[in-house]
């Protein structure tokens, strides 16, 4: 078999291409298995060989369980090596994303920064006044920096 398409084989199932030499130096010259079953064969003995799945991997970054759990199904070496990867070392985390964070002010009409569009900016300003007052709807406005007709506050 020509090394170049063991190699190809090899890689796409799974293998680290740092770990071809070993697995080239290993494989039988005869044609009497296949690359597939020779790598079924050894992944349970030689799992640094192999490539993490990239859920273990991601969720390793984020949590000290999954960084045990990615240690023992590819070996200590290889997981430092994922993790440096993204500059961490084993026994550091990074913290989870968080979601989007909120803007301050998107959610009041008499905002700067407020999510919409004017007409509605315009129905909820006539919606807080309607519900919950024109006092209210003032102290929105306020704190906003704005008087409740929208005029700069004088200062």
């Amino acid at each position: 078999m020509i090394e170049a398409d063991k190699k190809a084989l090899a890689l796409a199932a799974g293998l680290r291409e740092v770990a071809f030499a070993d697995f080239n130096s290993q494989f039988p010259d005869d044609d009497s298995i296949s690359v597939g079953e020779f790598l079924a064969g050894v992944k349970a003995e030689k799992p640094h060989w192999f490539a993490p799945p990239i859920e273990r991997a991601e969720l390793a970054l984020s949590s000290l369980k999954e960084q045990g759990e990615l240690i023992r199904e590819i070996g200590e070496a290889a997981a430092s090596e994922v993790l440096a990867q993204h500059g961490l070392k084993i026994g550091q985390i990074k913290p989870p994303a968080k979601a989007e964070e909120k803007i301050k002010g998107e959610g009041n009409p008499y905002a700067k920064n407020f999510k919409g569009t004017p007409a509605e900016r315009e129905a909820k300003i006539a919606s807080i006044i309607r519900s919950a007052g024109t006092k209210f709807a003032a102290s929105l406005a306020k704190s906003a920096g704005v008087t409740i007709s929208g005029q700069p506050l004088r200062r």
